[in-house]
């Protein structure tokens, strides 16, 4: 069948519209004779249309099933999109009895999420009842499409439902649910997302093995952990993926030209400045460096994550009373960084209150430090302590909004990945009386439960299924789990 598509291809620029006309009904004739053999790249728009017009009308189970195997291809994706209307629903229907049957593995579907539009919600109906829980978590956290993501949830509330124990009214499924959405997502939505496609990678199908790599899902798996808060997992993936057999037999490894080079290193940079900054908070930039040379050879850190971790370590020790020069040291890192960063807020407000005495433009250093707080976490708690620092010292004067935000952000860091670096006793006597008693609350509720349950007795003798078994709430569940989760 690629041969026939190859042979068009070659007689597309042929003179002789005739001539033309009759050799493509000659070619037509035999594509739909050839049946659905090999597996057809889709190579151009006049390929496109080529099949479309050979296959929808009389063999388009044929044509849908090469159209699926293209769907990896972002220009075919975009060809199918201007379609009628017709060949779109024709698809979704296709991809809906193709599930049912095939199951295929939930990357393979991730095209359907940029192909959903209200007019396609009947057909999306019957597509998602055809998908099993792993395939419409996995979707679900990759769509921001409201109304999409509303049909992936109550899928996937029928599917519980439907599990053996739902029964009078019990729950198949016991989860820890709790009412603080984490800053990436609801955690267990992102581990089932992380399962599918971890298991997809161990198990790939004929349409994965020429479209997506093994190593594309041992990445894309690495970053669901981390956004579910497992950094030391996702870490240990990252690891994994630079030493994967798939890269040995092709006698290659992760240079800065390869292809997931660039996807690595993004992942990289968020997860590891971070866990060094958790685990070693004295030496952050020691242990990151350590671990970049020891674990991802070929990989070099930012230069300006380096410097947050400095100012991290700096403001940390000013805080407990053990930097006597902290001031001058603070502004020394300040003015590297804005030489780095010029379009960073935070750094160019210190250097300012170096040389005037005042730190000025706090709503603008606030908006960037909320919006480094799912890229780059540890240069928003570095920010927040560096605001916190500077009040205790008296040189900065923080009203009550600037303080909630504050608060409302060290609890979503909190939730996400529950450690004491972004919640703990001094910081909320320091911050509580500031705010409202609601928050404030909150806050002294989880002071509460770390004593009533410390991270370095929380596991102490018990078995990892029954960590979060003996907890009776679920912010002691959070927090017992934080052993658990790679965070103490």
């Amino acid at each position: 069948m690629q041969a026939i598509i190859e042979a068009f291809t070659a007689r597309a620029g042929e003179p002789g519209l005739f001539a033309y006309w009759q050799e493509e009904l000659q070619l037509r004739r035999r594509l739909r004779e050839a049946g659905q053999g090999q597996e057809v790249t889709i190579g151009t728009e006049a390929e496109y249309n080529f099949l479309l017009r050979s296959l929808f009308f009389s063999h388009r189970d044929i044509f849908f099933a090469i159209l699926y195997g293209n769907m990896a291809d972002q220009s075919v994706l975009t060809l199918l999109l201007q379609s009628p209307p017709g060949v779109i629903t024709g698809f979704l229907d296709y991809m809906t009895d193709y599930i049912s049957e095939q199951h295929p593995p939930a990357p393979s579907l991730g095209f359907l999420i940029h192909i959903f539009k209200d007019d396609f919600q009947p057909q999306y109906g019957r597509l998602l009842q055809a998908m099993d829980a792993e395939q419409c978590a996995y979707l679900m956290m990759r769509t921001g499409n409201r109304d999409l993501r509303r049909m992936f949830k109550q899928q996937l509330e029928r599917i519980k439902g439907t599990q053996p124990g739902s029964a009078n009214n019990q729950p198949a499924l016991e989860r820890m649910d709790h009412q603080w959405p984490t800053i990436h997502g609801e955690k267990t939505e992102l581990l089932a997302a992380a399962a599918a496609v971890l298991n997809s990678s161990r198990h790939p199908s004929p349409v994965q093995d020429g479209r997506r790599s093994r190593l594309e899902d041992l990445i894309e798996g690495a970053e669901l952990l981390l956004r579910a808060g497992l950094l030391a997992d996702g870490i240990g993936l990252l690891n994994q993926v630079i030493l994967d057999r798939e890269l040995e037999r092709n006698g290659g490894n992760l240079a800065g030209d390869h292809p997931a080079h660039r996807q690595v290193l993004r992942l990289l940079d968020r997860a590891m400045p971070l866990y060094g900054l958790l685990v070693d908070p004295l030496d952050p930039r020691g242990w990151v460096l350590n671990n970049y040379r020891c674990l991802f050879p070929g990989f070099s850190p930012d230069p300006g994550s380096l410097l947050y971790l400095d100012l991290y370590s700096i403001v940390l020790a000013a805080i407990q009373g053990r930097r006597q020069y902290a001031r001058y040291e603070i502004a020394q890192k300040a003015a590297q960084l804005a030489v780095l960063r010029e379009d960073d807020h935070l750094p160019a407000a210190l250097v300012r209150r170096g040389k005037t005495g005042t730190f000025d433009g706090l709503p603008k250093v606030m908006e960037t430090l909320a919006a480094k707080m799912r890229l780059q976490p540890h240069e928003t708690l570095t920010g927040l302590e560096l605001l916190r620092y500077l009040q205790m010292q008296g040189g900065l004067a923080l009203d009550k909004p600037t303080v909630t935000r504050m608060l409302e952000m060290y609890l979503q860091l909190f939730y996400w990945l529950p450690h004491t670096a972004f919640i703990n006793g001094q910081l909320v006597r320091q911050l509580g009386p500031q705010v409202d008693d609601t928050l404030g609350a909150e806050a002294e509720r989880i002071v509460a439960a770390q004593q009533q349950s410390p991270y370095c007795d929380a596991a102490a003798g018990v078995p990892g299924d029954d960590i979060a078994g003996q907890a009776e709430t679920g912010l002691e569940k959070i927090v017992r789990l934080s052993r658990a989760m790679g965070v103490f």
